[in-house]
């Protein structure tokens, strides 16, 4: 139940309801009451809301016994809060068969036996609902004012959930990819890990910023106003809050069943499976015993890292705990953002592996392995699992400056999202910046089994797709490239794979249409064709095939090439090219007849097929520039 929820009960015992009497429904005085209207027509379905406490004179009430039973009905499916009737004005008496059924649906009618004036009423209900949710976010954010003063003194996670379980007294969780979980207070039973404990000085801190609720409280209390009831009495009754540092030990009452199931939550399947939406959404999920688990996303550059969650008893707690969560969760990303720049600092630091392997400092796989910091095995077992990867960013600023502050910033943040990344899709990794903008990564796996490639490989795709999602949401007017060697089994094999990511960097900047990341082992006849030597040969080669195509187009602008280099992606499918091209068929013929005149027939055959291909492949890579549309692949 949402403390600062206003009920039927509540409503009942205001002083303008001293005269009123409860007429049916006394098993609903639990029901929210979240707005007061008064209407009078019968086709009332339209103009309510849930939780709506609605206010009538009863004139709907001299229409046929079926017109207001209808009317009623039309409340109850809309889940009003209940109805306030007034006698002596249009009515005399409630009908008994309006009570009846009132009564069956534990529907709340509240009767005032003569007239009263409604504007009073709305007036006091608002107040007190205003009242309720303006103390309500006033707390939360005193809490979030607490919450900051506490981050900027500690670095634990622990200490946010101590603070978040004290204000709310709800079991405070945190799961995370990076993390071991951690829960307050802890579920016995669970998750196996200690529960890190606080040096005397983080106790006495956290008793100071809990105890700011309470003189919080005290302020809020002082005085009722006309309008502005003195509620926190009730809502100190029904939600207790922290007044003694030894309390923060108690234990939530949950069953031992809720134990279990938070203990044992699939917090990494449920990332994977979207049930965090777009990762920016909160996630419900019921528990066994009826409560609700709230889970806000903890995001660090974009991405998904953890959660903070709270037990909550049903959708309007949760509904009310939700400020004080997003305040935790927005603190617990302060604190994984800080202990990433912490751990990236720490490891730019002492990881030489990368510099060494190059430099050829490393005499054999086992030293290697060492510096990796995998386990020594025998060479003849010291087979694993390594991909080589080249990053690099590219303002696309115009050359006045404005873009060198950005990619700056960029090249501080990269290297901090990539070793995130590494954790959370459980990998092992080392990082070295070369220039502003240009690093290298090196991924590795102690087993050399399918299972284990497979792993490795799967890892490396999500780290460069999430890494990629980051530079065109967050990295506007940058470029970010990444190209990966192919997958090696030893550490020592590193150099080779990284010069085939470099192989394969300088390909993806040539050919735009392979899209930001490629893997060298994807990219076929391009291998090849980088790998000559002589550019005048395959300049030649080029011409050979496609140079009457070319210096037709510099003529004239038919767009023959762009149509060729479709139809043999197409597989020589003309109503797939013209499709994929927005042209019409008849155009499409036009220009293959075109084409037949200047390079002649078949274009299918084998032989004839392979050449035109690889000399478009040639083209491409030698010019540096799409053919046709970009978003063709």
């Amino acid at each position: 139940m949402n403390p600062t929820e206003l009920q039927i009960g509540d409503v009942l015992r205001r002083p303008l309801f001293q005269s009123a009497r409860l007429a049916a429904g006394s098993r609903g005085l639990g029901r929210p009451v979240g707005w007061v209207h008064v209407i009078e027509i019968v086709q009332i379905a339209p103009f309510i809301s849930r939780h709506d406490l609605i206010l009538t004179t009863g004139l709907w009430l001299k229409q046929s016994q079926q017109d207001r039973l209808d009317y009623l009905r039309q409340l109850i499916l809309q889940e009003a809060a209940g109805l306030i009737l007034e006698i002596g004005t249009s009515i005399q008496e409630v009908p008994a068969d309006l009570l009846e059924l009132a009564e069956a649906h534990q529907f709340p009618v509240i009767v005032f036996d003569q007239p009263v004036r409604f504007s009073d009423i709305t007036q006091d209900i608002h107040s007190l609902i205003l009242n309720r949710r303006r103390i309500h976010q006033d707390l939360a954010d005193s809490f979030s004012r607490r919450l900051q003063q506490l981050t900027l003194q500690h670095s634990d996670i622990s200490s946010m959930l101590r603070l978040l379980h004290g204000e709310t007294r709800r079991q405070t969780l945190y799961y995370s990819l990076l993390e071991p979980d951690r829960q307050h207070p802890p579920l016995s039973g669970g998750a196996g890990r200690e529960q890190p404990r606080h040096s005397g000085d983080a106790e006495r801190q956290l008793s100071k910023l809990s105890g700011g609720a309470e003189q919080q409280l005290s302020k809020l209390s002082g005085g009722a106003e006309i309008g502005q009831p003195p509620i926190l009495g009730e809502l100190d009754r029904k939600q207790p809050r922290l007044s003694d540092p030894s309390e923060l030990g108690q234990p939530t009452h949950l069953a031992e069943p809720d134990r279990q199931e938070l203990a044992k939550l699939p917090f990494r399947d449920l990332e994977r499976d979207g049930r965090f939406g777009d990762g920016k959404s909160d996630c419900m999920l019921p528990l066994a015993s009826g409560r609700i688990l709230l889970l806000k996303p903890v995001l660090c550059y974009g991405q998904l890292l953890a959660a903070v969650g709270l037990v909550a008893e049903d959708d309007s707690d949760a509904a009310a705990l939700s400020p004080y969560l997003e305040s935790a969760a927005s603190a617990a990303a302060a604190l994984t953002l800080r202990t990433q720049f912490s751990r990236e600092h720490e490891s730019r630091r002492n990881d030489g592996l990368i510099p060494a392997l190059l430099e050829g400092r490393v005499r054999s796989e086992d030293q290697a392995r060492s510096m990796a910091g995998l386990p020594s095995r025998p060479a003849a077992d010291a087979n694993g699992a390594v991909l080589a990867a080249a990053l690099e960013l590219e303002s696309m600023w115009p050359e006045d400056g404005s873009g060198g502050e950005r990619l700056e910033g960029a090249a501080r943040d990269l290297p901090v999202l990539l070793h995130t990344l590494i954790r959370k899709y459980g990998l092992r990794g080392s990082l070295h910046p070369r220039s502003e903008g240009s690093m290298l990564l090196l991924l590795h796996a102690d087993s050399a089994t399918a299972a284990a490639r497979e792993r490795l490989l799967s890892g490396a795709h999500s780290v460069l797709e999430d890494v990629q999602r980051f530079s065109g949401e967050q990295l506007e007017g940058l470029r970010l490239r990444a190209a990966a060697g192919k997958l090696r089994q030893k550490l020592l094999e590193a150099p080779e794979a990284f010069r085939e990511a470099a192989q394969a960097l300088e390909i993806a900047r040539r050919v735009p249409e392979l899209g930001p990341t490629v893997f060298y082992s994807q990219l076929g006849a391009y291998q090849l064709l980088q790998a000559i030597p002589d550019a005048a040969l395959l300049d030649a080669f080029v011409q050979d095939h496609l140079g009457a195509i070319l210096r037709l187009e510099k003529e004239s602008r038919q767009q023959l090439l762009e149509t060729l280099d479709m139809y043999l992606k197409c597989f020589g499918s003309k109503h797939e090219t013209a499709r994929r091209l927005f042209i019409h068929r008849q155009t499409l013929y036009n220009r293959m007849e075109r084409l037949t005149e200047l390079i002649g027939e078949p274009f299918l055959e084998p032989h004839k097929r392979i050449g035109l291909e690889m000399a478009l492949m040639a083209y491409k890579l030698r010019s540096g520039v799409s053919i046709g549309r970009s978003d063709y692949r």
